[in-house]
């Protein structure tokens, strides 16, 4: 019952709040001084990265704080790197890394030696984040037990994960077997191996646990795409240009289409979206979205309640962000990760300095609204804006 219980708190906490955008990695190559979005690491441990102006179908790699643990995760990362002496990290908001990264290799393109010292600060230094697991390590064992999940460990089928080349031990040091037993599917890529006869495939996936007829615990498979498939219909839906279109940029559809069935053949309008990860196709039933009543301190209407719901894209103005900031956002329904987030395009970068400063306040400038250059404010407010927008460990 206590289980029961959880599950449906769980689930209303989801249909009343909006969650935290996810986390990503900037990464410093030291022998160009460039900077590019880190997309994770091949098998062979050689880092995988995309430019700061990369296709909108090239996915950055993306630390859902609410799944994942971003000690562990950084610990499992960085060892897994061929010569991690090479790079620099730097984790930022996932709305706020294009930006930060422009901002952040402008910097570094015209800075002077002791402008690195101020840079270092920011960079997460694996020492650091081994001494902070460490301190933790001996809680965690407390920590979990007290925690409730949606599957218990024993449920889990080991023969089957062992096949995937999936172990406990694996999961534990990549951060993702809590999630996976709270019901969750994993908010990063993981290596799945499948081998069949003498064919063995290789490939990245998200996974998340399902109960079979038996009672165990199977995993269900994502894997990695190249890229959407719109030539084939989803659930008798056909995407029309502006579908792709729309699904290629901000990774949800944004309208409502009715879909079919395969077993039933019940019509079911639905919201679709696309797995920023994996590229695949998500539907959610619109009878199901729950649209919180406020967002950011901002009571939502009845009118923009239904803007939400539709699909369609909801701007916003003064909403107040968790570092105490008033900033301009466009918010949308995604139905693969089942709520509503924030879209922050270069459209709403375009707001004139003046705008922000007219009134007399000594408001810290907004973390992504506006463009601040060398040759149009100080070296100081640049170096201030740039710097709080790259995250601490926590």
């Amino acid at each position: 019952m206590e289980n029961k219980k959880d599950s449906k708190e769980k689930e209303l906490h989801q249909q009343t709040s909006i969650k935290k955008t996810g986390d990503t990695l900037l990464v410093l190559h030291h022998d160009t001084d460039t900077i590019k979005l880190v997309q994770g690491i091949d098998h062979n441990g050689n880092l995988k990265d995309i430019s700061l102006s990369h296709d909108p179908c090239e996915m950055p790699i993306l630390i859902d704080e609410e799944n994942q643990d971003f000690v562990n995760f950084y610990c499992d990362f960085y060892f897994q790197l061929k010569h991690p002496e090479e790079f620099s990290f730097f984790k930022v908001s996932e709305y706020e890394a294009v930006q930060t990264g422009k901002d952040l290799q402008q910097y570094i393109d015209h800075a002077r030696p002791e402008d690195y010292k101020n840079l270092s600060q920011y960079e997460i230094n694996i020492n650091t984040v081994q001494n902070i697991k460490s301190l933790t390590s001996s809680d965690t064992h407390t920590k979990t037990a007290k925690e409730r999940y949606l599957y218990n460990l024993k449920d889990i089928d080991w023969y089957t994960m062992e096949k995937l080349g999936l172990s406990q031990q694996l999961l534990e040091n990549r951060g993702i077997l809590v999630p996976l037993l709270k019901g969750l599917k994993t908010s990063v890529l993981i290596p799945i191996s499948i081998r069949m006869g003498d064919t063995h495939i290789r490939t990245d996936a998200r996974i998340v646990l399902r109960a079979n007829t038996s009672g165990l615990l199977e995993p269900i498979i994502y894997p990695v795409r190249k890229a959407p498939n719109f030539k084939e219909s989803f659930f008798g839906h056909y995407f029309t240009k502006e579908d792709q279109r729309n699904l290629t940029t901000t990774g949800n559809m944004g309208r409502v289409v009715d879909l079919i069935h395969p077993v039933t053949n019940e019509v079911i309008p639905s919201l679709i979206s696309i797995d920023r990860l994996t590229r695949e196709f998500f539907s959610y039933r619109i009878e199901n979205i729950r649209i919180p009543q406020t967002i950011g301190g901002i009571q939502l209407s009845k009118e923009q309640e239904e803007i939400l719901k539709s699909g369609r894209v909801l701007f916003l103005e003064n909403i107040l962000s968790r570092r105490g900031n008033l900033f301009n956002a466009s918010l949308q329904f995604n139905a693969e990760r089942g709520y509503v987030e924030f879209l922050f395009n270069k459209d709403l970068k375009e707001f004139k300095l003046h705008s922000l400063f007219q009134n007399n306040t000594t408001l810290k400038p907004p973390f992504d609204v506006v463009r601040l250059y060398f040759c149009s404010i100080s070296r100081h407010i640049f170096m201030e804006r740039l710097f709080s927008n790259l995250s601490e460990i926590f």
